[in-house]
Order: structure tokens, then sequence, then C-alpha cells
């Protein structure tokens, strides 16, 4: 995944997961451990302006937990009901996400 990315020009500067099963551990999801884990290696992080895109209402929670705008991609959950308390802004996939995040060409 990371080679794919940066072949096609992107970055990625570090991969958090958790090994753990017990869903009280604090980087499981939907605890927010990971997100305070990466804003304390990466102190330009601001959680109130980030973004996290997930496909599971668990990671719609874990950035609601940890104070995150959540944007909530339809792909393998559509019966997921919008509005939705933990759901700021929703799209049909990632790839609709992505198109409406590229800036406009206005030369068309």
């Amino acid at each position: 995944m990371q080679q794919e990315i940066e072949s096609a020009g992107g970055r990625i500067d570090h991969i958090y997961y958790c090994t753990s099963t017990d869903n009280k551990h604090p980087d499981r999801k939907p605890n927010p451990g990971m997100a305070f884990h990466a804003q304390s290696f990466f102190s330009e992080i601001d959680l109130d302006k980030a973004i996290v895109v997930g496909n599971k209402p668990s990671d719609m929670q874990f950035g609601r937990n940890a104070s995150i705008y959540t944007v909530f991609a339809a792909t393998t959950n559509p019966e997921v009901p919008y509005p939705h308390p933990d759901i700021d802004l929703r799209f049909g996939s990632l790839a609709d996400f992505a198109r409406a995040c590229l800036p406009v060409d206005k030369t068309l």
C-alpha cells in the first residue's frame, strides 16, 4: 500500500495499528489512543483540524472520541444511516470523497 501511494506521489509518515483484541485497550477503535500516539509523535497534528475517513461505524466513533471531523465512505456499510451523530460528512465511496477534494479546474 505504502509503495503504491508513494509511486503515485503521495506520502505516509507512519502507520498506526492495534494488535490487541481487548475492546478496552486504549488503542483499539473506537478508543482514541492511536490518534493521541500520532499527535505525540507529530506535534504539528491538531486534532481539531484533522479529518478521519473510514468505512466502518467504529472509524467514525474513533474520530468522534478524538474530536476529529469524520467522513464516512459507505462502500462496505451502505446501511449506516445518515444523518448520524458520529458522521459529519458521507460519501458513497473513498473515490467520491477524493473527487470532492480535488481543486476545480476553472479553465474547462
